[in-house]
């Protein structure tokens, strides 16, 4: 079956809306404890600005550190989970991230690790809102 993606994908469990949540809480918190807590070890961000060239990979360690340095988050964003895609234990989340100043349009992957949705990626597309 093709990864969808749509709101026809089949019925998402609402955990894996909750752990999205709150992946993205942390972050707009700068909340150290709560991002290594809703994300797997293994865990990256996938980053790009719209129209600019080029995609930034960011390992766990180095988006974590970035935000105790004040360079990601920080800023509380409306979020809209547009679409879940589950296959037993993987699932597939089409987010929108948006604050007065940007835009982040993202596909995160999870797994269920003992039971618990942790964010393995985050693939975002950055994007200024105009001023």
């Amino acid at each position: 079956m093709p990864l969808l993606l749509s709101a026809a994908a089949v019925p998402a469990d609402p955990a894996v809306t909750t752990a999205v949540l709150a992946f993205a809480s942390a972050g707009d918190a700068r909340d150290i404890a709560a991002i290594e807590a809703a994300t797997h070890p293994e865990f990256r961000v996938l980053f790009a600005v719209a129209g600019a060239p080029g995609v930034r990979i960011l390992p766990r360690a180095t988006y974590v550190q970035m935000a105790r340095e004040g360079k990601v988050g920080g800023t509380s964003r409306a979020v809209e989970v547009a679409a879940v895609d589950l296959r037993g234990d993987l699932a597939w989340a089409a987010v929108t991230l948006e604050s007065a100043a940007a835009r982040f349009d993202s596909v995160m992957t999870l797994a269920r690790v003992d039971g618990r949705w942790l964010v393995v990626e985050d693939a975002t597309l950055y994007a200024p809102n105009a001023k």
